[in-house]
């Protein structure tokens, strides 16, 4: 699928672009380690976890889709409220353009909630994609043949 921009610059959009592109954010913005693939083990705190919920593809127009991702990131750090709520103003300023191949995507939807000392951050990033037009010619050839048909002067008077 291809990214639905204005202009002439167009992009493949992958649910991996995405999923780079919020931790890419997290990682340029946070001196904290980011992981993106499921923990086996203990954490040590502070780090993120991004956590991407679901992706829903749904047609819009002809060959124009709407894509929505939908991701929750975790953080845990320090158990005190200060900390939580110090992250959360920089995550809700971070998150909210992040860059992909030269584009800035918007996350809507921001919200969070604190359970168990972990602070879960809610962001989605909804967007047009296009399927491109396949290049399939309509018809393979075509022979034609053609020919007059000569009428004598005489045999259009008798009409």
């Amino acid at each position: 699928m291809v990214d639905l921009r204005e202009g002439d610059k167009l992009s493949t959009v992958t649910v991996n672009k995405i999923r780079y592109g919020v931790i890419k954010a997290l990682s340029d913005h946070f001196d904290i380690e980011v992981f993106g693939e499921e923990i086996k083990g203990d954490l040590e705190p502070p780090c993120f976890f991004v956590k991407m919920f679901n992706t829903e593809h749904k047609q819009d127009l002809d060959r124009r889709y709407l894509r929505y991702n939908s991701f929750d990131i975790h953080y845990f750090g320090d158990t005190t409220n200060k900390d939580m709520f110090n992250i959360l103003e920089e995550l809700y300023e971070t998150m909210e353009l992040i860059e992909i191949d030269g584009n800035l995507y918007r996350g809507t939807s921001m919200k969070h909630e604190i359970i168990d000392q972990v602070l879960h951050f809610f962001v989605d990033y909804n967007f047009h994609v296009y399927k491109p037009k396949e290049n399939i010619s309509k018809m393979q050839s075509l022979e034609q043949e053609g020919f007059l048909k000569w009428l004598r002067k005489s045999k259009l008077n008798n009409k």
